[in-house]
């Protein structure tokens, strides 16, 4: 072993605790330990979360210098195919920095890249079929505003909602593969079938989790995203556009409720601008948090299969 694989993989001093835990976690300890474990590792996560920030850049520029119609709906479909794929491989890089931090191991921000890059052969093929019910519902709600013709509104919102549901039961299934890439390099089975057996006794213990780390991590993006327009809008920087139109709409916009008012700044203004950065730089300080859950969760299914099979 090279030195600096040999120092990408050291255990830890004595002065980095260790985050392994014999004993299984409930919900609310999963979620403080992700917290915490973030906070004590911020630099290393947030410096391959950086890549979300330069993704959201280039798309942001790209729009501007090369802007391309948003009734593309060919657009549409590969624009959510790229950043869904995007954000699936840099929550990869996560998984395996938060993988070797739980194992009490030293990882740089070059290494996690190191390690993330020996597993691609066989993370690629099932990263394909993992975001498929990911990206499912969003197909459909493109093809649905490109303005196909529509069936009863009844029968369309509860068949898009069974759908949908259908699609995140799946979703949830298969969201412990990349651990299990990353820890189980010889397991006989396939990642997303050892992903739905780690599961499939606590899928409802697994969806609270997520369910309510999801729900935390939009009400604190909302928070700093409300608070910081209503600073901006103090020192004025938000021009003449009114502060509370600004609130309501971002409001609306983050639980899905539009009112069909016309936005409350122009597209491409200073404060359209502000306030799209704002939500990109928010984005990427809480993105790491959910790839750290996840593998969170994948030690404690573990441990919990491990201990039941103990007792037998």
């Amino acid at each position: 072993m090279n030195p600096s694989s040999e120092n990408s993989v050291r255990n830890t001093e004595n002065s980095d605790k260790a985050y392994s835990n014999p004993n299984p976690l409930n919900w609310i300890g999963i979620i403080d330990t992700t917290f915490s474990l973030y906070r004590k590792h911020f630099r290393l996560f947030i410096g391959i979360a950086l890549l979300y920030l330069i993704h959201h850049s280039v798309y942001f520029f790209q729009e501007r210098l090369y802007p391309i119609p948003r009734e593309n709906l060919i657009y549409e479909l590969v624009e959510d195919i790229i950043n869904a794929l995007f954000a699936e491989l840099v929550s990869g890089v996560l998984i395996v920095a938060a993988t070797q931090i739980y194992l009490n191991r030293h990882i740089t921000i070059a290494a996690s890249f190191r390690q993330f890059k020996n597993i691609v052969p066989r993370y690629f093929p099932h990263v394909f079929i993992y975001l498929i019910p990911v990206l499912l519902p969003a197909f459909i709600a493109d093809i649905l505003d490109a303005g196909v013709p529509r069936l009863s509104i009844v029968i369309l919102i509860t068949g898009f909602a069974l759908f949908y549901l259908g699609c995140y039961y799946f979703e949830i299934t298969w969201c412990l593969y990349v651990p299990i890439i990353c820890v189980e390099h010889n397991s006989k089975p396939k990642p997303l079938s050892r992903s739905h057996k780690l599961i499939q006794k606590a899928w409802w213990r697994v969806f609270g989790t997520i369910f309510t780390l999801r729900i935390l991590l939009r009400t604190i993006r909302i928070i700093f995203v409300v608070s910081f327009i209503i600073l901006f809008g103090a020192f004025g920087l938000l021009g003449d556009s009114s502060v509370a139109e600004i609130v309501e709409f971002q409001l609306r916009s983050e639980i899905g409720l539009y009112s069909g008012k016309p936005l409350p700044y122009e597209v491409n203004s200073t404060p359209f601008n502000i306030i799209v950065w704002l939500r990109i730089v928010i984005g990427t300080l809480i993105r790491p948090l959910y790839p750290i859950a996840v593998t969170l969760i994948y030690f404690n299914q573990r441990s919990k299969q491990e201990t039941r099979h103990t007792q037998k």
